[in-house]
């Protein structure tokens, strides 16, 4: 990747191009999936994806466990010691990224 370019492409792909430990501060606004339901499979472990709400918010595609962990596998490989990833949130949803990000390595 060249520095200071925009990139058009899917940010897993994206986070793959970067270096090790190359990233101070990586932002995050994943979609918030309002009323969506999880579940949490007994044998994978993984938070999957139930169905979509039927508020407003019904268009967007929710992430299941599996992307959560190939995200922050790559968020926790690309980003400095010491750096930061900021994610905006919402509280009922807050356990699904912690329970990942700790998986990944994070503290």
């Amino acid at each position: 990747m060249i520095k200071g370019t925009v990139h058009n492409l899917n940010c897993l792909e994206g986070m793959e191009q970067l270096p090790l430990r190359s990233i101070n501060l990586l932002y995050t606004d994943p979609p918030y999936n309002m009323n969506s339901r999880y579940k949490i499979n007994p044998v994978t472990g993984h938070y999957e994806f139930v169905g979509r709400g039927q508020d407003f918010m019904n268009k967007w595609e929710a992430m299941d466990g599996k992307w959560w962990q190939k995200y922050f596998e790559q968020a926790y490989r690309i980003v400095k010691y010491g750096g930061f990833v900021v994610m905006h949130n919402i509280d009922r949803q807050s356990d699904l990224w912690t329970y990942y990000a700790r998986k990944a390595g994070f503290m």
